[in-house]
């Protein structure tokens, strides 16, 4: 014999569904409100001559909120210049500045909006940017071999890098040719460094 369906329990269900889904949606709104903007590219890193280019973007919809005008960045506490800063759209600004010393030009930086009738401030967002040496041709390169079967190689790098785990270091043995001199054996070699930025 069949067995007839009870849909009694199905109403209840769906305004669980309805009570759940509002609970998620509020808590995902007031995350995204509680957010006035954001600060990219993230934690950039970037060697001497290099320009670091931060954008800095209002997001919340919030009206209360000013305009990019009112928009500055500060470097370890310290208000970077105006002269620095580009102001792109209403919502935007850019903050520009060529690396020059790894140790100066690195740090915490943050995007501030300051209040417009009054001397408060909020944190719109921030990066930690790392700066390093730019790398040099390594020159001191020691070789040797073991048996024709395996090769060591020693280098220094040429700076004390301050960020060396961003610095990958390839080391390419290639041969070009072979001289049979009798009882000889002559292999000329060429012997390149690369360097690659990590991040």
């Amino acid at each position: 014999m069949g067995r007839v369906s009870d849909n009694r329990g199905l109403p209840f269900i769906l305004w669980l569904l309805h009570i759940f889904l509002l609970l998620c949606l509020g808590s995902a709104n007031a995350m995204y409100n509680g957010r006035l903007g954001v600060v990219k590219p993230d934690d950039p890193y970037l060697f001497v001559g290099e320009d670091l280019i931060l954008f800095c973007n209002l997001t919340s919809l919030d009206q209360q909120v000013e305009d990019s005008s009112y928009l500055y960045f500060t470097q370890n506490g310290n208000r970077i210049p105006d002269d620095n800063i580009t102001i792109l759209t209403t919502r935007s600004i850019r903050l520009r500045s060529t690396i020059g010393r790894p140790d100066r030009d690195e740090g915490h930086f943050v995007c501030w909006l300051r209040q417009e009738h009054s001397n408060s401030r909020k944190t719109i967002g921030s990066q930690h940017v790392k700066a390093d040496y730019s790398p040099v041709s390594v020159n001191d390169v020691n070789c040797t071999v073991y048996n024709w079967e395996n090769m060591t190689c020693k280098w220094e790098l040429g700076h004390n890098y301050r960020h060396p785990e961003y610095i990958s270091v390839t080391l390419v043995w290639t041969i070009r040719s072979v001289l049979l001199l009798h009882p000889h054996l002559v292999l000329l070699t060429t012997l390149n460094m690369f360097y690659t930025k990590l991040k």
